[in-house]
């Protein structure tokens, strides 16, 4: 790995962005366990039995694969993205049950395959053997990636992810299952009554990336984890390539003055498939030279 990046200066921050095509080969799953790329999300086996619960995430499932063109992740985010914003008050509706269905279904992946993620323990480790500081810059919900780097420095608070005595930090630009903010009322996450949620913008708090279980992140019962909560999940809803930035104020200053502090950075691409102009032009609005870049479908 560490060939991937040659001729590193100590004041050349490496930037790795992770996609979903990471996650989905993190490991030697077997197919039906992999984690889903987006236009998957909803017809994994996990996904489906899911869905059983989660009413209004079903029906969503039904009208965005009724909207869809094509099998494709740009076809699912538009479909979706039109669900969201073609004026109809169900449709919001169902829109709102997504990112709590979502979070449901990571978190069972990041539970289950936390253990057999080895191709991120991989990646953890040749890159922190690098003399350069290391920005992982994960786009997904799941926390595989996260698991990995907690071994090295605890991820309990918001602030470990950017802990500057650390040669590394966490950036995740469109949330996390282990993120939620704060509603003002108790809503439902298997068919939420109102569409509040998708427009609250309260500050984001995170539970211990090793104590991760749906109910500790709602606050709910391990005995019914899917009960009312006053607790969103801090995820952007997948809606395409201009999806909402959904990371702590801090962790976006963090970023933006490691790359702006920088005279060149070196940039490692895995598994992502830069639609994401939000993410993209966090890194060319710094207008940093990039030294070298890697890019590889997956880990």
């Amino acid at each position: 790995m560490t060939t991937l990046i040659p001729g590193h200066s100590v004041n050349t921050p490496a930037i790795v962005i992770v996609g979903a095509g990471a996650s989905h080969v993190s490991g030697d799953y077997r197919s039906q366990d992999q984690p889903p790329l987006t236009s998957q999300l909803f017809d994994t086996p996990r996904a489906r039995e899911l869905l059983k619960t989660y009413t209004l995430a079903r029906q969503a499932r039904g009208a965005i694969k009724r909207e869809m063109a094509a099998h494709t992740a740009i076809a699912f985010e538009k479909a979706l993205r039109h669900l969201r914003e073609d004026g109809q008050p169900h449709h919001a509706q169902m829109s709102a049950a997504v990112p709590p269905f979502l979070q449901a279904l990571l978190l069972e992946y990041s539970a289950a395959l936390r253990a057999e993620a080895s191709r991120y323990e991989v990646l953890a480790d040749e890159l922190l053997k690098l003399p350069v500081k290391t920005c992982f810059v994960s786009v997904n919900y799941d926390t595989l990636l996260d698991s990995q780097l907690d071994a090295f420095g605890r991820l309990d608070r918001l602030d470990d992810y950017i802990d500057v005595e650390r040669h590394w930090s966490l950036i995740k630009p469109h949330g996390s299952v282990a993120w939620f903010r704060n509603l003002p009322e108790v809503v439902d996450p298997r068919a939420p009554g109102d569409p509040l949620a998708t427009a609250f913008h309260g500050p984001i708090e995170c539970v211990p990336v090793r104590d991760l279980t749906l109910g500790t992140v709602r606050g709910t019962t391990r005995q019914d984890p899917h009960s009312q909560t006053k607790r969103y999940p801090a995820i952007a809803l997948p809606a395409g390539p201009k999806d909402e930035l959904v990371l702590p104020p801090a962790h976006h200053k963090f970023f933006v003055d490691t790359l702006r502090s920088a005279p060149e950075i070196q940039l490692l691409v895995l598994g992502y498939s830069g639609l994401d102009t939000e993410v993209l032009q966090l890194i060319t609005g710094s207008d940093r030279k990039v030294r070298r870049l890697g890019i590889c479908q997956g880990v």
